[in-house]
């Protein structure tokens, strides 16, 4: 709420008469609404050297930023081949590098793998162990995880650790598959925004350097010429009978946890898109801490309590878990979608 209060511009669009609008007001941006239809005409110039350009660059000096015209005209847009991994005979389309998510999914999953061929059982106990393995292959192998996964460089690894004994914001997504088939997850996010307006267009510039998990040293020590990893994890998953699902989440460092989870219910456990969706989930943080909602077996709740203050029992399905939004098409032309309650997800047929 502060942040939509923050300044003259940003209230009277989101907070007019000086509060946040309540559930089920009706939310207007004309400004926003003319800028995208300059958008369709000009395109991304309209970005890079025309008004709305010249109006970024002059808020960012005008707030003390760094942002300045010859960033804008160098910027290219990327294009990247998905950063694919095999699982339960399914090939998963995932978030290639730089950004860190694809990789760490990819590594949950073959983890699971692994476990499975130890001969442990896919449960709760398991997507634990993998989340904790994840976390701690981010830590040793960093920006390195991907190209090591690929390589099969951690195969060994991960199965030496498979026999051991077991132990212990603001991010939008849709997914979209059309009558022919064609799937598209997207994921985007502006984190909560820098609370100011960029001229009269209607939209404000994000924060996202000051998202922790991406900027770790903090936003003023961001390289020059560096892109922006990412945690948004926009997924795909092509089945070998021709089955394609489209699925993605928002939830931060979250994200990557809840979409292994809905990907594991899918493959491994054959639920339903529907029943994938709102299956309990669980989080294990970087320093043990796991979080769970509830619904998972009493035994497994007991042994995650046992952990005291590294435990901690949501009572109720909660938004922290991400908001897994997901469609998926069969083979025969049947398609059905999964919006998650966790975050108030819909889907629709049309």
């Amino acid at each position: 709420a502060p942040i939509l209060t923050a300044s003259e511009g940003v209230a009277k669009i989101f907070a007019p008469g000086g509060r946040p609008m309540p559930a089920g007001a009706t939310f207007r941006n004309a400004e926003l609404a003319e800028t995208l239809s300059w958008l369709a005409e000009d395109g991304a110039r309209l970005f890079l050297d025309g008004d709305v350009g010249q109006a970024i660059v002059a808020q960012s000096l005008d707030l003390g930023g760094y942002l300045t015209a010859e960033d804008l005209r160098r910027y290219r847009v990327e294009r990247r081949e998905p950063l694919y991994w095999r699982h339960a005979g399914a090939s998963v389309a995932l978030n290639p590098p730089p950004a860190a998510s694809g990789a760490l999914i990819a590594y949950g999953l073959a983890y699971l793998e692994a476990l499975a061929e130890a001969g442990r059982a896919l449960d709760a106990m398991a997507l634990r162990a993998a989340m904790e393995a994840t976390n701690q292959a981010r830590a040793t192998h960093g920006e390195g995880l991907a190209a090591r996964l690929a390589g099969g460089v951690l195969a060994k690894e991960m199965r030496e650790a498979a026999r051991q004994p077991a132990s212990y914001r603001g991010t939008t997504h849709v997914s979209v598959i059309d009558a022919d088939g064609n799937a598209a997850s997207v994921s985007l996010s502006n984190g909560e925004g820098n609370g100011t307006i960029v001229g009269n267009f209607g939209f404000m510039l994000n924060n996202m350097l000051g998202e922790e998990d991406l900027a770790t040293d903090g936003l003023h020590a961001w390289r020059e010429g560096t892109r922006l990893s990412s945690m948004m994890a926009p997924t795909i998953i092509l089945q070998s009978d021709g089955t394609v699902t489209a699925l993605g989440t928002g939830g931060s460092n979250r994200i990557r946890t809840a979409i292994l989870q809905v990907a594991v219910n899918l493959l491994d456990h054959d639920m339903s898109l529907e029943a994938a969706v709102e299956a309990p989930r669980l989080h294990v943080e970087r320093d043990g801490a796991i979080s769970f909602e509830p619904g998972l077996p009493e035994a497994v709740q007991a042994e995650f309590l046992s952990l005291e203050e590294k435990a901690h029992a949501w009572p109720e399905r909660n938004l922290f878990f991400g908001g897994v939004h997901a469609t998926r098409r069969r083979p025969k032309g049947g398609v059905e979608g999964a919006g998650d309650p966790r975050r108030r997800g819909v889907a629709s047929i049309v």
